[in-house]
């Protein structure tokens, strides 16, 4: 999930948003790498801006840190950016940084607190707050701004709309779909995996409903299934309960 580019940070946020395209791994910073090497250049490049703007930059490092897995140090930054007073755009990225680390609860958090979203953001955000499994909210929010005459992609509504549907009929809130994710978001931290959400909703009337969120990382099936174990015991160590027709899997593939 991309970053988003405030005047000042157009070509940081580019760069940084590259490295993350380049690959679903986080960056190990001990390693020398093309991507540890531009890792290590942005850092240089956001010191430069801290001393003409500390907010924009401090924000910039909680994505940068959030290249490398560092979850304390960007989630730090993010605060010390709040400090100095951040901008939505801002708490807009550290939604989308946190998303990026597998943090699904949190980035639910940040998200129900934006309320609306710039119109220049909102589909971005909108998109990125239904991947963090806040199904409920974003269907709530596509509600709120067609009243207000903004046109949605009809094909991606209706899959929200549907996914909201099938959460409702099986008690099924926001919060518990975001505690599952949370699960598997740690479990990929843990081998260093940023997670690659890809949802899919069925609902056939009478026979099927099921919304899947599948986490894709380039390994075999074979290594991505093993994970899914790790996923069974970390719910138990979260208390994390078992949702009927909401469910999480690791997918292994060639990304």
């Amino acid at each position: 999930m991309n970053a988003i580019p405030q005047p000042k940070t157009h070509q940081i946020v580019d760069r940084i948003n590259a490295l993350q395209a380049a690959s679903p791994r986080f960056i190990d910073p001990s390693e020398i790498s093309p991507r540890s090497r531009e890792w290590r250049a942005i850092r240089h490049d956001i010191d430069q801006l801290m001393r003409v703007d500390a907010c924009a930059a401090w924000e910039l490092t909680g994505s940068w840190r959030g290249l490398a897995g560092d979850v304390e140090g960007a989630e730090a930054a993010f605060r010390n950016s709040v400090a100095l007073g951040l901008t939505d755009v801002g708490r807009e990225n550290w939604m989308i940084m946190r998303l990026n680390l597998g943090l699904f609860s949190e980035a639910q958090a940040l998200y129900r607190a934006l309320g609306t979203p710039s119109k220049r953001d909102l589909v971005a955000i909108a998109r990125y707050g239904f991947l963090a499994g806040a199904i409920g909210r974003t269907a709530e929010l596509i509600e709120e701004t067609r009243a207000a005459g903004f046109a949605w992609n009809d094909e991606w509504a209706e899959q929200v709309m549907t996914a909201r549907r099938i959460m409702v009929e099986t008690d099924v809130t926001d919060q518990q779909a975001g505690r599952l994710l949370d699960c598997a978001g740690t479990v990929l931290r843990r081998h260093g995996f940023r997670p690659v959400v890809v949802p899919r909703v069925l609902y056939v009337e009478d026979i099927c409903r099921s919304v899947n969120y599948s986490l894709r990382i380039p390994l075999p099936w074979q290594q991505a299934h093993d994970m899914k174990h790790e996923v069974i015991r970390e719910e138990g160590r979260q208390g994390a309960l078992a949702a009927f027709a909401f469910y999480v899997t690791i997918n292994g593939e060639s990304l």
